[in-house]
Protein backbone atom coordinates (compact mmCIF):
# COMPACT_ATOMS: atom_id res chain seq x y z
CA UNK A 1 0.00 0.00 0.00
CA UNK A 2 1.45 3.32 -1.10
CA UNK A 3 0.56 6.36 1.77
CA UNK A 4 1.41 10.22 1.09
CA UNK A 5 1.79 12.56 3.81
CA UNK A 6 -1.37 14.65 5.03
CA UNK A 7 -3.60 11.26 4.09
CA UNK A 8 -6.97 10.80 5.50
CA UNK A 9 -6.09 8.46 8.77
CA UNK A 10 -8.36 5.55 8.59
CA UNK A 11 -8.61 2.21 11.11
CA UNK A 12 -6.46 0.00 8.87
CA UNK A 13 -3.25 -0.59 11.11
CA UNK A 14 -1.14 1.39 8.89
CA UNK A 15 0.42 5.39 9.76
CA UNK A 16 -1.90 6.68 6.87
CA UNK A 17 -1.14 10.50 7.49
CA UNK A 18 2.57 10.12 7.69
CA UNK A 19 3.15 11.13 11.34
CA UNK A 20 4.94 8.20 12.75
CA UNK A 21 1.61 7.52 14.99
CA UNK A 22 -0.62 4.25 13.63
CA UNK A 23 -4.26 5.11 13.32
CA UNK A 24 -4.69 8.17 15.72
CA UNK A 25 -7.89 9.14 16.55
CA UNK A 26 -9.07 6.04 14.70
CA UNK A 27 -11.84 5.64 17.76
CA UNK A 28 -12.91 9.17 16.59
CA UNK A 29 -12.60 8.78 12.67
CA UNK A 30 -14.73 5.78 13.67
CA UNK A 31 -17.88 7.09 15.15
CA UNK A 32 -21.03 6.39 13.12
CA UNK A 33 -23.04 8.93 14.94
CA UNK A 34 -24.88 6.67 16.90
CA UNK A 35 -25.37 7.65 20.76
CA UNK A 36 -25.95 4.38 21.24
CA UNK A 37 -22.55 2.78 20.44
CA UNK A 38 -19.41 2.71 21.50
CA UNK A 39 -16.80 3.33 18.88
CA UNK A 40 -13.58 1.55 18.61
CA UNK A 41 -10.70 1.20 16.61
CA UNK A 42 -9.68 -2.56 15.83
CA UNK A 43 -7.12 -2.64 12.54
CA UNK A 44 -7.32 -6.28 11.59
CA UNK A 45 -11.02 -5.78 11.13
CA UNK A 46 -11.62 -1.76 11.11
CA UNK A 47 -14.24 0.47 13.12
CA UNK A 48 -16.57 -1.87 15.78
CA UNK A 49 -19.70 -0.13 17.09
CA UNK A 50 -20.50 -2.36 19.79
CA UNK A 51 -23.80 -1.43 21.21
CA UNK A 52 -24.86 -0.01 24.29
CA UNK A 53 -27.52 -0.79 26.50
CA UNK A 54 -28.88 1.68 29.64
CA UNK A 55 -29.26 5.01 30.49
CA UNK A 56 -32.68 6.89 31.04
CA UNK A 57 -34.43 9.84 29.15
CA UNK A 58 -36.89 11.54 30.68
CA UNK A 59 -39.88 14.16 28.78
CA UNK A 60 -42.39 15.57 29.60
CA UNK A 61 -43.98 17.69 32.43
CA UNK A 62 -46.21 16.76 35.47
CA UNK A 63 -48.40 13.90 35.09
CA UNK A 64 -47.09 13.27 31.54
CA UNK A 65 -43.54 13.18 32.74
CA UNK A 66 -41.97 9.69 31.52
CA UNK A 67 -39.05 7.77 31.73
CA UNK A 68 -37.05 5.67 28.90
CA UNK A 69 -34.19 3.76 28.74
CA UNK A 70 -32.04 5.72 26.22
CA UNK A 71 -30.61 3.04 24.74
CA UNK A 72 -31.52 -0.50 23.95
CA UNK A 73 -29.16 -3.18 22.28
CA UNK A 74 -27.45 0.10 20.42
CA UNK A 75 -30.99 1.31 19.10
CA UNK A 76 -32.19 4.59 20.57
CA UNK A 77 -35.38 5.09 22.25
CA UNK A 78 -38.14 7.93 21.72
CA UNK A 79 -38.87 9.63 24.94
CA UNK A 80 -43.02 10.68 23.99
CA UNK A 81 -45.02 12.19 27.23
CA UNK A 82 -47.99 10.86 28.15
CA UNK A 83 -51.22 12.95 26.96
CA UNK A 84 -52.55 15.84 29.21
CA UNK A 85 -55.81 14.78 30.96
CA UNK A 86 -58.40 17.15 32.15
CA UNK A 87 -57.03 19.30 35.43
CA UNK A 88 -58.95 18.04 38.81
CA UNK A 89 -58.47 18.72 42.18
CA UNK A 90 -55.85 16.02 43.36
CA UNK A 91 -52.19 18.20 43.87
CA UNK A 92 -51.51 17.08 40.52
CA UNK A 93 -50.58 18.90 37.16
CA UNK A 94 -52.96 16.33 35.04
CA UNK A 95 -52.97 18.88 32.05
CA UNK A 96 -49.47 19.48 32.37
CA UNK A 97 -48.62 22.93 32.07
CA UNK A 98 -46.40 23.30 34.79
CA UNK A 99 -49.43 24.36 36.80
CA UNK A 100 -51.40 22.59 39.47
CA UNK A 101 -55.08 22.25 39.89
CA UNK A 102 -55.61 25.36 38.51
CA UNK A 103 -59.55 26.39 37.20
CA UNK A 104 -60.51 24.07 39.44
CA UNK A 105 -63.78 24.31 41.65
CA UNK A 106 -65.34 21.99 44.01
CA UNK A 107 -68.70 21.88 45.96
CA UNK A 108 -69.85 20.83 49.18
CA UNK A 109 -73.58 21.48 49.81
CA UNK A 110 -74.18 24.83 48.24
CA UNK A 111 -70.44 26.53 49.02
CA UNK A 112 -68.10 26.25 46.09
CA UNK A 113 -64.47 26.80 46.90
CA UNK A 114 -61.07 26.84 44.83
CA UNK A 115 -59.20 23.57 44.63
CA UNK A 116 -56.29 23.91 46.81
CA UNK A 117 -54.16 20.97 45.61
CA UNK A 118 -56.15 18.21 47.54
CA UNK A 119 -58.11 15.05 47.04
CA UNK A 120 -61.84 16.01 48.06
CA UNK A 121 -63.08 13.45 51.37
CA UNK A 122 -65.34 10.62 49.54
CA UNK A 123 -68.18 11.82 51.69
CA UNK A 124 -68.16 15.41 50.68
CA UNK A 125 -70.44 16.19 47.50
CA UNK A 126 -67.41 15.71 44.75
CA UNK A 127 -68.71 17.86 42.07
CA UNK A 128 -65.57 19.22 40.32
CA UNK A 129 -65.49 21.88 37.58
CA UNK A 130 -62.56 23.02 35.40
CA UNK A 131 -62.75 26.15 33.35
Amino acid sequence: MIVWGGAAEICNGTDDDCNGVVDDGANTLCDDGNACTEDSCDPPSGCQHAPIHGGQTTCGIGACERTVTTCVDGVPQACVPDQPTREVCDGIDNDCDEQVDEGVRWRIGNVWAICQGRALPADEDQRIESN
